[in-house]
């Protein structure tokens, strides 16, 4: 390939990307196609602060959102591995207080369930309980235990019968982030440490992910994005996202503009609470396309990663996507092989999309909120297609 080749892709890609962001009003984005062997292709627009002028880069820390979702899968699939959990066992076995469908009180909620979201647990984030959790800064340890009994079991503060579906479980698929948040305590309970503290540990470090934490404590504040929402004559441009206006920074006015977001946290962290950057990233699926080995490190043994990106479910019901397969912990929204997860919250879109077979991958990190199938998940999609037609995977900028 000449250098002139080379650097009309990335100005005609570049193009793309920041026609993307302009129709969504994001504020920054950092992208990157990666192989089994480091990252291929990068690219950095926008600002991770833009009342500082400060530049997107790939070191830049931010909010994933639901793409925490994997980890926490995977750090239960560590300790299915050493025997200390069953994924078909009941749930209940590993926890302190008791979780059961009230419409179906004889029906035991499986880990496996929960991970592939066929618990019968409600997704959680449309609820005040839910919304009403997250806060400025970072939540304690012991906040995730506590909220989840009070919601989930009789007679807690927030416990309510429209917390389970009404279908049995096990009986169909239904996105639940509460239940991902319990996956999170199902670690914690087994592993008998903060769940944050056993992901920082057997997760993160092995894999020199030296810019992930769950801890806005643990991260530089000069590495980190800033989060925004965009506003339009006072209104808030996407709908995706609830508004929080408790945590703008300032209110907002007829004219609108970006508003960041105070740094803040929610109780159920780990459905959707970890900060990362594209360098780190990288490394994670670098870990998931090697079979769960990376750099000497084995993360996973090659079964679990077989088992995980083998589809466990394909009746979904997404009209966009109706060959959409789940996984454990992952999607495969085309039900063609690749695997994928994105999230949204505050001032945050994300999107990982990845071929184990080819070993190819794609990342998107935005610092903006943007509209359904658009952004991060429409930009992922593109820049892995065009990174699979050009054959970029044979070629390594850096890992």
């Amino acid at each position: 390939m000449t250098t002139s080749h080379a650097a009309r892709r990335q100005l005609e890609w570049e193009a793309v990307l920041s026609r993307e962001m302009e129709h969504e009003h994001i504020a920054g984005m950092s992208t990157a196609i990666v192989s089994r062997d480091g990252i291929v292709w990068s690219a950095d627009l926008g600002h991770a602060d833009i009342e500082h002028g400060i530049p997107r880069s790939a070191d830049t820390v931010q909010l994933v959102a639901s793409v925490t979702k994997p980890f926490t899968v995977t750090a239960v699939l560590r300790l299915a591995e050493d025997q200390r959990l069953g994924l078909d066992s009941d749930v209940n076995t590993y926890l302190p207080f008791s979780v059961r469908n009230p419409r179906f009180p004889h029906d035991p909620i499986t880990v496996r369930q929960l991970i592939t979201h066929t618990s019968s647990l409600a997704i959680g984030q449309d609820t005040d309980a839910y919304e009403g959790s997250y806060h400025a800064g970072d939540s304690g340890d012991e906040v995730l235990g506590w909220w989840l009994r009070e919601y989930l079991a009789t007679g807690g503060a927030y416990f309510a019968a429209g917390n389970y579906l009404e279908h049995r479980p096990g009986q169909r698929w239904a996105y639940s982030s509460v239940g991902t948040g319990l996956l999170g305590y199902v670690v914690e309970c087994v592993a008998d440490r903060p769940y944050r503290t056993y992901v920082r540990d057997e997760i993160l470090r092995p894999l020199g992910m030296t810019r992930t934490a769950f801890a806005l404590s643990e991260l530089e504040e000069a590495g980190q994005a800033r989060h925004y929402a965009y506003f339009e004559n006072g209104a808030k441009s996407t709908t995706m996202v609830p508004l929080h206006p408790e945590l703008l920074e300032r209110r907002p006015s007829d004219v609108g503009g970006h508003i960041a977001y105070e740094q803040s946290s929610f109780a159920t962290y780990p459905d959707g609470g970890l900060r990362t950057c594209v360098t780190d990233l990288a490394r994670w699926l670098r870990m998931w396309m090697c079979g769960g080995t990376l750099g000497g490190v084995t993360l996973l043994e090659e079964l679990s990663v077989e088992m995980a990106l083998t589809p466990q479910c394909d009746e979904l019901g997404w009209e966009a996507w109706p060959h959409a397969q789940m996984g454990l912990g992952w999607y495969s929204l085309q039900g063609d092989g690749t695997w994928s997860h994105g999230g949204g919250d505050l001032g945050t879109a994300t999107q990982v999309r990845f071929d184990p077979r080819r070993g190819l991958a794609a990342v998107v990190l935005a610092n903006g909120e943007a509209n359904a199938e658009r952004g991060p998940y429409s930009l992922a999609n593109f820049l892995f297609e065009a990174a699979a037609e050009e054959g970029l995977v044979s070629t390594v900028q850096g890992s």
